[in-house]
């Protein structure tokens, strides 16, 4: 018998434990609905992982390598994300909730957080979808940059007034300024003009696109 098999299934087993131990403490101490939504994510950074699903790379691929398959599949997961949501939102509840868009406005706050986030994801050499992937494959070394967005997290937080009175502008909502199809059609136009631009240059390169069953990179 093999004996790399123990090895293999024992943190994953201790892994679904403790899954099983934080999803029971949120029921018992919180509420069913807590912990409803610790399955849910779990379950959905499980399929993201197992489909080594990333966003930086996608970009990177399109402007290194002419590749766009994956900024492609990027542009149909939020066609259907905005197909699932703008109706929600519009009607402003769901399954007797009130469900609100949280849009806020573009100012100082927003270009330095973009900036200190691309400084940091290169000193970490992938962005916070990728690192998080590393982290939950068990590879320690992206720990660090798990402990920087926390830490930019809090300061975000425990500075959040100060941020607000930075220069900025009024938020804006196509959902709200223009109602429900048009916003939709505008976003799914958006979405599919960037699919487009993806087969134009990548055929323009390669003359063909990337086989579905090609290898994937790991996330970043």
């Amino acid at each position: 018998m093999s004996q790399t098999a123990p090895l293999i299934s024992r943190p994953l087993f201790i892994s679904l434990g403790l899954f099983v131990l934080l999803a029971g403490l949120l029921y018992r101490d919180i509420s069913a609905h807590a912990a409803l939504l610790l399955i849910l994510g779990g379950a959905l950074g499980l399929a993201l992982y197992q489909a080594s699903f990333g966003f930086t790379a996608a970009w990177r691929n399109l402007i290194t390598e002419r590749r766009g398959r994956g900024l492609r599949a990027q542009m149909l997961m939020l066609a259907v994300a905005v197909c699932l949501i703008f109706p929600i939102l519009d009607a402003g509840s769901a399954f007797g909730n009130d469900v609100n868009g949280f849009n806020r406005p573009l100012g100082f706050s927003v270009f330095f957080g973009a900036a200190l986030f691309g400084i940091g994801m290169q000193i970490a050499g992938g962005c916070g979808s990728g690192n998080l992937f590393q982290v939950g494959g068990g590879q320690l070394r992206a720990v660090p940059s798990i402990i920087g967005f926390m830490a930019g997290g809090f300061w975000a937080t425990a500075d959040y007034e100060w941020w607000t009175t930075l220069p900025q502008l009024a938020p804006v909502s196509s959902l709200q300024s223009l109602g429900l199809m048009t916003a939709l059609a505008i976003n799914l136009a958006a979405f599919a003009l960037i699919a487009l631009g993806t087969i134009w240059l990548e055929k323009r390169r390669h003359g063909t696109l990337q086989a579905d069953n090609a290898g994937q990179g790991l996330p970043e």
